[in-house]
């Protein structure tokens, strides 16, 4: 029987990046029993906004192209579950390929996978959104 360890925090990924850290034990340990496949955990989009974040920042990646790659092998971990994996995958190749926000990415996926359109200002990252927009008179 597998232990559920429930929703995995973006730390275990950092921590076990690093050897020295006083956490990496303890990462090592949880990442090694979900590749035993002695524990299930689950995974929210937010630790990959985080993860995107940071792992350029601390310049654990080289650029976007090295962080999705580690971000689609947690994806892609049989024993790390997620709601939206699919539209996780779509949004990491949408922040490294068309150089977006990550959140603007996950908007992105999730409006072309639910048939719906971005409602923003930012023509920038959303192009088409201003096609979109209504008058104020619209929300009466």
């Amino acid at each position: 029987m597998k232990t559920q360890l429930g929703w995995l925090d973006t730390n275990i990924f950092i921590h076990s990046l690093f050897p020295a850290d006083s956490h990496y034990a303890r990462c090592q340990a949880i990442l090694q029993a979900l590749d035993d496949d002695a524990a299930e955990g689950w995974l929210d989009v937010i630790v990959l906004h985080e993860l995107s974040y940071n792992l350029l920042r601390m310049r654990l990646s080289a650029d976007r192209h090295e962080a999705a790659e580690y971000m689609r092998g947690i994806l892609r971990h049989n024993n790390i579950m997620a709601d939206e994996k699919p539209a996780m995958l779509d949004a990491m190749d949408r922040w490294v390929n068309r150089r977006v926000g990550f959140a603007d990415a996950w908007l992105a996926a999730l409006a072309e996978r639910r048939s719906l359109p971005i409602c923003s200002v930012n023509e920038r990252d959303y192009p088409t959104a201003l096609d979109n927009t209504f008058r104020t008179a619209d929300l009466a």
